[in-house]
């Protein structure tokens, strides 16, 4: 783990450095080759295809700006979907949901041979002069190492960056390393869950990477690592550098708006659909604070594998901020027939520590006690002896999959919500919940969404939390009633989206490679 984060920082190193980290105006055609062999099982392969959206989601899709393709290999390649297939970020996100899981072998060099000589085509939308990267997620090595060697080397003779990630214990880092553009561009995740957070920070960060020179004295194709170590530079306070963000793909232009600030312009009527891509007003920065708290649905009908994924998102969401008590906090707790799992804003003071804690927390099925949760959300999570810290925003995200057990007491505990200084946004998930109830808890019926599967919320979580910095609900009309309240009849225009912003980090300087 130690070196995947020197790898990894290594990379980071190389962008910051050149500043030319994947921002909106950015050009890059990526290429993603999947293992979809027998051993990554289809339960891994779903949270694979989650993270692929969550990627893509990070991106402005089209042919003048990203271009997204894929293809997986297993006995043969399959679910090809070449450069110029998917001109835009809906299209691509269908493609992904109907990528089919094969199973078979581990024929990584049918996959090299195929993005060698077919991938990167002009005819199948690659553009020249343009960078050009094959990403290889796989769980294991491959089932002829002699042919994948040769692909390797015949690949390294291209144009072509290629960046390799194992996932598990069953990989070969060396390789890994042997694919790569240089051993340093190979990575490790302990398991399909850990992998979201790895792969989202690399590609975000690919535009304007180069691989590092080689030794003199190293022959052609593959590398093995050269004999100079990284030189770890003198501890001095790290300096943020510059941070090219990246913009989301545009909403659509019917899309209704979400927690947003009123603006001076006249307001104008969404359409009635549901929002589904919430707009960001000011947006969390590396530097804000904020107390964010999430309170999540681990009902009986939620089920183990969406609760997975779930918890796939909490870790990408996390690896998104500076966490810290000087910086951004997060706790979390679930709530079913009772509260369980809760870890308070203090348990968790840096990012390896809740990363932990998301992977310990255990599905427990039941109902959906909602009332439950909101009312230890009120009296204990945000108290100062639980890590909360005055004059800071506060922030109870709830996700669920339905409606509460208790609609009574759901809305009795949700009044009393109403009357503190914690904004609350609510995300539906499925066909089953209640617009009106969630509305009702949220702060405001505008901080209420919906996401049609538990596959679909990720990017729409990611973005909504990266944009809660700042956000103030809209003013209630006057005649509105103490506690929840119900929508007010003209809602604000959707204002300019803030993207997110990849947190600075400080690498080790590389010397020699």
């Amino acid at each position: 783990m130690i070196r995947l984060v020197t790898l990894l920082l290594s990379l980071l190193a190389v962008s910051c450095a050149a500043q030319q980290s994947c921002g909106p105006l950015a050009q890059a055609d990526i290429f993603f080759l999947l293992d979809a062999s027998g051993s990554v099982l289809s339960r891994n392969f779903d949270i694979l295809k989650v993270t692929m959206k969550n990627v893509a989601s990070m991106f402005i899709i089209g042919p003048k700006n990203y271009q997204i393709g894929f293809a997986t290999f297993a006995t043969n390649v399959n679910n090809v979907n070449y450069f110029n297939a998917n001109p835009n970020s809906t299209s691509l996100s269908k493609a992904i949901d109907d990528i089919i899981y094969t199973g078979g072998q581990t024929n990584t060099h049918k996959g090299l041979l195929e993005a060698r000589t077919k991938y990167f085509l002009a005819e199948n939308g690659a553009r020249a002069k343009i960078e050009k990267w094959l990403v290889i997620v796989t769980d294991g090595e491959s089932s002829d190492k002699a042919k994948t060697a040769s692909e390797a080397a015949e690949l390294a003779k291209s144009n072509i960056k290629v960046v390799t990630f194992g996932v598990g214990y069953r990989i070969s880092m060396d390789e890994l390393g042997l694919i790569a553009s240089h051993p340093t561009f190979a990575y490790n995740a302990t398991n399909y869950g850990n992998l979201g957070s790895i792969l989202l920070t690399t590609v975000v960060n690919l535009c304007g990477v180069t691989p590092p020179p080689l030794p003199a004295t190293a022959p052609p194709g593959p590398v093995t690592p050269p004999v100079t170590p990284p030189v770890t530079p003198p501890v001095t306070p790290p300096v943020t550098p510059p941070v090219t963000v990246v913009t989301p793909p545009p909403l659509p232009a019917t899309a209704p708006p979400g927690p947003v600030t009123p603006p001076v312009t006249p307001p104008v009527t969404p359409p009635v659909t549901p929002p589904v891509t919430p707009p960001v007003t000011v947006g969390c920065s590396p530097s804000s604070k904020a107390d964010i708290f999430f309170l999540l649905d681990a009902s009986g009908s939620v089920l183990q594998r969406n609760f997975d994924i779930l918890k796939a998102y909490m870790k990408n969401i996390a690896s998104v901020f500076i966490l810290g008590p000087n910086n951004v906090q997060i706790g979390f707790a679930t709530f079913a027939t009772n509260v369980d799992n809760v870890n308070y804003l203090n348990a968790n003071p840096n990012s390896t520590s809740l990363a932990k804690a998301i992977d310990d927390i255990k599905y427990t099925q039941g109902q959906t006690n909602t009332y439950k949760g909101l009312l230890e959300a009120r009296t204990k999570y945000f108290l100062a002896e639980n890590g909360a810290r005055a004059k800071i925003e506060k922030w109870l995200v709830i996700v669920t999959d339905g409606e509460s057990s208790d609609k009574t007491k759901t809305a009795a505990q949700a009044a009393q919500f109403a009357k503190s200084d914690i904004k609350v946004v609510t995300i539906g998930v499925g066909s089953r919940i209640s617009m009106d109830e969630l509305e009702l808890i949220a702060s405001h019926p505008t901080f209420a969404y919906n996401a049609t599967s538990y596959r679909t919320l990720g990017s729409m979580l990611i973005k909504l939390v990266i944009g809660l910095c700042g956000v103030t609900p809209p003013p209630l009309p006057a005649t509105a009633p103490p506690g929840p309240v119900t929508p007010p009849v003209t809602p604000p225009v959707t204002p300019p989206v803030t993207p997110p912003v990849t947190p600075p980090v400080t690498p080790p300087v590389t010397v020699g490679l």
